[in-house]
């Protein structure tokens, strides 16, 4: 089976047990059996924002925001948005 596949599987029987079992003992033993799992999901989605959030940081450089505008506005350590400039101005 793909990875991507075998990942939105876990995802999917994660919010199974969330949803629908309410036995506590019994949750708890199924959420630690995907919990391995889980945690690759959640690493996935947290890649999704930073890169969301990079975008949004190289849209607004791009629009002639300035790097501490940004800072301030995204509450983003400045430090980030200015490692973001530099690879925009070696593009």
């Amino acid at each position: 089976m793909d990875g991507s596949v075998k990942s939105l599987t876990f995802g999917i029987e994660w919010l199974i047990v969330e949803k629908f079992v309410s036995d506590e003992q019994t949750r708890n033993i199924l959420c630690d059996s995907l919990g391995d799992r889980m945690s690759l999901i959640h690493e996935y989605a947290r890649n999704k924002e930073v890169k969301a959030e990079n975008n949004l940081i190289r849209n607004l450089l791009r629009a002639g925001y300035s790097p501490q505008k940004i800072a301030k506005d995204t509450k983003m350590p400045l430090s980030r948005v200015r490692a973001i400039e530099r690879t925009l101005k070696s593009e």
